[in-house]
């Protein structure tokens, strides 16, 4: 996600590169992106999304470990994920792949919290982020970033790199050393500038299955949750409850069990 830290007024019709690069530079446009906007392929090269957001990150990490983020999601079928791609006119290479593999303890103490642990990776970037769920739509993400070698380390439970997280897993009592991966989940993602908010198509590869969902994430709940309303009723999507990816995945797992 690209994070915030003022906000640029735009008018309708706006080029989208011009959305997406002010995005880029932390910035969300007032006005919704409509699907006859411009996409200049240029901006959506795979390493120009990645470095983008590594720098987001990167900044927000120096900052603030900390950030309350606000999303609605709901899930898609195939076709309605396809026809959004259409309508959004998104190109081939503004789709980038990001996986997460997942912690937890043997007694799965993680998900007793209502929380999720996880390591992402995005091309050669890594970090680690525990998501406290904080109201119905918010959670609490404490995010540090991590080396490779780091990221290697921890995956193969050869210590714990990530020091803002480990203080919070502290305050519960949740031992370090009791943590292993149980699965991982990879994602093809866009994300959009859209109202003031952030716009993502997601489609989730893990274990035999396979899904789609769209996000929208506000810094206003109830503004943010009007906002997805009208989006779903745009294009002719029923509202469904949707579960975390971390729920979706639990759920096939013991199934598989």
């Amino acid at each position: 996600m690209f994070f915030v830290e003022s906000v640029a007024t735009a008018t309708t019709g706006v080029c989208l590169c011009e959305s997406v690069a002010a995005a880029a530079k932390g910035f969300y446009l007032r006005e919704s992106v409509a699907a006859t906007t411009c996409w200049h392929a240029a901006l959506f090269d795979r390493s120009f999304l990645i470095n983008t957001r590594k720098k987001n990150l990167n900044k927000q990490v120096r900052i603030m470990a900390q950030q309350l983020e606000i999303e609605f999601k709901n899930l898609l079928t195939k076709q309605q994920y396809e026809h959004l791609l259409q309508a959004f006119n998104i190109p081939e290479n503004a789709i980038h792949r990001q996986t997460n593999h997942y912690f937890d303890t043997p007694s799965q103490a993680i998900r007793k919290l209502q929380s999720g642990l996880r390591i992402r990776q995005i091309d050669k970037y890594f970090e680690c982020t525990l998501k406290e769920k904080n109201a119905e739509h918010a959670h609490l993400e404490t995010t540090d970033e991590l080396t490779a070698e780091q990221a290697k380390k921890m995956l193969a439970g050869e210590g714990f790199y990530a020091p803002e997280v480990a203080k919070r897993l502290a305050l519960f009592n949740i031992s370090l050393e009791k943590l292993a991966v149980f699965g991982s989940l990879t994602t093809d993602r866009v994300e959009i500038p859209y109202r003031d908010g952030l716009l993502v198509f997601d489609h989730s590869f893990y274990l035999q299955c396979d899904d789609y969902e769209v996000e929208y994430e506000s810094k206003d709940a109830i503004k943010g949750n009007a906002i997805f309303d009208e989006f779903l009723q745009q294009y002719g999507i029923e509202k469904r409850v949707t579960d975390k990816k971390i729920a979706r995945f639990m759920k096939a797992l013991q199934m598989n069990n």
